[in-house]
Formats: structure tokens, sequence, C-alpha cells
């Protein structure tokens, strides 16, 4: 939603910033399932929070079109890393008997919350327009990606359901 209202105010091009975050997000994901299982998880989950909003404020700081473009891509790559071990991390975690009661609550909240997310930027935009709004969705981001630093049961991330510890360094 925010990429043609982006478009609309510049001269950019929403489909290379969909085509940049996209290809982003197929090499993270892609990069996930070549390696990180080599990698500490916490640090993974925590790097890709605390950096994924780099796509909105440059979205809110409009840089030229190849900076923004490459951060787009950059946000995609740190996206791509998420869901790969969000669904990892689940499939682990989760008791086959409840896995499907799990997995779709999680599905429903996810997709319920999309259109309350998208009418919340539309409303905002109009109200306040939208280099404001990317720029209070960019702090709000960043704040989670910051506050998670501080949530010690993500230090079980590095645990895997049987146990052993996933290497750290």
């Amino acid at each position: 939603m925010l990429a043609p209202v982006y478009v609309a105010n510049t001269s950019g091009s929403a489909g290379l910033l969909g085509s940049a975050f996209g290809v982003g997000l197929v090499l993270g994901a892609a990069g996930f399932g070549a390696v990180g299982h080599l990698l500490p998880r916490r640090t993974l989950w925590l790097a890709a929070f605390v950096l994924h909003p780099v796509g909105l404020w440059a979205l809110g700081l409009q840089p030229p079109l190849p900076l923004l473009l490459a951060l787009m891509m950059l946000a995609g790559i740190l996206g791509g890393v998420i869901n790969p071990l969000f669904v990892t991390v689940r499939h682990e975690r989760i008791p086959d008997a409840l896995r499907g009661q799990v997995f779709s609550t999680t599905a429903a909240v996810a997709t319920g919350l999309q259109p309350v997310g998208i009418a919340f930027a539309g409303a905002s935009i109009d109200r306040l327009g939208f280099e404001p709004t990317v720029l209070l969705l960019a702090i709000g981001a960043q704040a989670l990606g910051v506050a998670l630093l501080f949530v010690p049961t993500l230090h079980a991330l590095n645990q895997t359901r049987d146990g052993p510890t996933i290497s750290t360094h």
C-alpha cells in the first residue's frame, strides 16, 4: 500500500520498489535455508527485527532511487529471514497434536490484522501525509526490534525442541 503512494508523490517506480523488496525476500529466505542452521537463532532473529525497518526509513526519508532500491532489497533480505525462522521454531516447539490449532490461529490473526493495518495507514496518510506516516511506522517497527533485545525468553531460540543448544559463534 505504501509503494503506490510513494510513487504518486515522487518519480519513483512501484514496480521497481516491489521487485527490489521481492528479490530481497527470496535472497533472505534462500540464505536462511542454506546457512541459517549454522547461525545462532537469537542473533539472527534480533538482527532481522532491528534492521528490517530500514525499508520504512528509506521510504520516509526518500533517498535517491538507486539507494532506495538497495535499502528495499536489504529490508527484503532481512524480512526473508524472519518467516522461515519463525516457521522452523514453531514446528520444533509446538506439539504435533496442537499444530493445526496454533498454525490456523496464527494465520487468522496475521491475515485479520493486515486490513486493519492498511486502514490505519491509509487514514494516517490522509491526515498526516505520506512521510510522517511512514516515519511513524518506522519508529514503531524500530521500537519493536529494540524491545525484543530485552525479552529474556528469546534466549531459548538457540535451543531445539530436543534440547541441544545451537552454536552461538
